[in-house]
């Protein structure tokens, strides 16, 4: 199904993305939210006397001014009456020659009141890159925007290092190889758009009540579970789910390749995180179904959060491949432990699944579209699981190993 979700179902994200039910009447909505300066060379601060409107943004990256407008105050704090929309939403600040911008996600802009995320580089370029997909015909949604860009990415477009065009090029690869892959493993589309756009509107409330950087960190890895989560539970399965996060981190890997240095690490680093959070549940599902002491589970769990937290901490992708090298030894041994296979054992269905993983290789070298990576990590899939069959009778060993044996392929 498409990415874009139908009019009927983005009126139905009207309650997730409304805060309350305000001061906006069935013809507006009340917009509020902060505004500061976190530029580089500055301190955090708010920045007051900035003009604030407010747009929506069409499919094809074109904005329509939304009725209503007003300036900050002392704190850098707005809040205003705009005329009402389903389409997503772009409120902008400007005074001089500052400017900034935060995204409001499709159907939360229709009545009620609406809080944007506090306005920074971070969510200007969010925005940036939102409009610039949308001029290239991405299917990018707001949340996949605004998971896609950090602080690294925004760095680097400040800096005139990298630009929103490309990180919106990078992105809607990606999508296109999530999309593939959700529809062959008969996953459910609409589901993934609904509950990121939700998990968006959660994050917009959760930045605006943050008092510190700690809170609007725990916010933002808040965010990316419930994203991931969002995934997950619109796939057949957890392995499924494992599939489909592969591809498009894989996908991100190969159409990140040309950004800038920081922007490509950054782009590759949330790939790998939503992967990894996916790989993880899907182990640990197939731990489960096999009967695994719980004490076995936990320690699985653990290792993912572990692997989790390193790869968010990184900033190589040395740092990240080492991270997930650190995971795939812990569960390696955790598939000895729960089946009495020897480590050799167990190393040599992983190495069964080798020839596979340097076709897969080849193929995401040579793809030109993201539906390409995705078709060439399903035919890694299909052969890795044959290959490894072949060398172990033991379904668990088989079904993990094929699982865990694409971490790693960067560069």
């Amino acid at each position: 199904m498409s990415r874009f979700l139908t009019a009927a179902a983005m009126v139905a994200l009207v309650l997730a993305g409304c805060d309350s039910t305000g001061s906006g009447g069935s013809d507006s909505v009340a917009l509020s939210g902060r505004v500061t300066d976190d530029a580089s060379s500055k301190s955090v601060g708010p920045i007051s006397g900035a003009a604030v409107a407010a747009a929506s943004v069409g499919a094809s990256g074109s904005t329509s001014a939304l009725s209503g407008s007003t300036t900050t105050s002392a704190d850098g704090r707005f809040s205003f009456d705009a005329s009402s929309t389903t389409q997503a939403v772009v409120v902008t600040a400007t005074k001089a020659s500052f400017r900034a911008r935060a995204l409001i996600e499709a159907g939360a802009a229709a009545s009620g009141r609406t809080t944007t995320a506090p306005m920074t580089a971070e969510t200007d370029t969010e925005a940036g890159v939102f409009i610039a997909g949308r001029q290239r015909g991405s299917v990018a949604s707001v949340a996949d925007a605004v998971l896609f860009v950090d602080a690294d990415a925004a760095a680097d477009v400040a800096a005139g290092s990298e630009t929103e065009a490309n990180l919106a090029a990078a992105l809607e690869a990606s999508l296109r190889a999530e999309s593939r892959a959700t529809s062959d493993e008969g996953g459910d589309e609409e589901e993934v758009q609904q509950e990121r756009a939700r998990s968006h509107a959660a994050l917009r409330v959760s930045l605006d009540a943050s008092a510190s950087t700690s809170a609007s960190q725990r916010a933002g890895e808040a965010f990316q579970e419930a994203y991931a989560n969002a995934l997950i539970s619109a796939q057949t399965s957890a392995s499924a789910a494992a599939r489909v996060a592969q591809a498009r981190s894989q996908a991100t890997v190969r159409f990140s390749a040309n950004l800038s240095s920081r922007a490509r690490v950054s782009a590759e680093r949330n790939a790998r995180i939503l992967a990894a959070i996916a790989t993880g549940r899907a182990v640990e599902a197939s731990f489960q179904a096999r009967g695994a002491a719980q004490a076995r589970i936990t320690a699985l769990q653990a290792a993912r959060g572990t692997l989790v937290q390193a790869l968010r901490l990184s900033a190589t992708q040395a740092a990240q491949t080492a991270a997930e090298a650190q995971y795939n030894a812990t569960v390696q041994a955790q598939l000895v432990a729960e089946t009495g296979l020897t480590t050799v054992q167990v190393s040599a269905a992983l190495g069964a699944t080798a020839q596979a993983r340097v076709a897969f290789l080849a193929a995401r070298q040579a793809a030109a579209t993201g539906d390409a990576v995705a078709s060439a990590a399903r035919a890694y899939f299909s052969a890795a699981r044959s290959n490894a069959d072949q060398q172990t009778s033991t379904a668990l060993v088989a079904e993990v190993v094929v699982l865990i044996g694409l971490s790693g392929s960067a560069g």
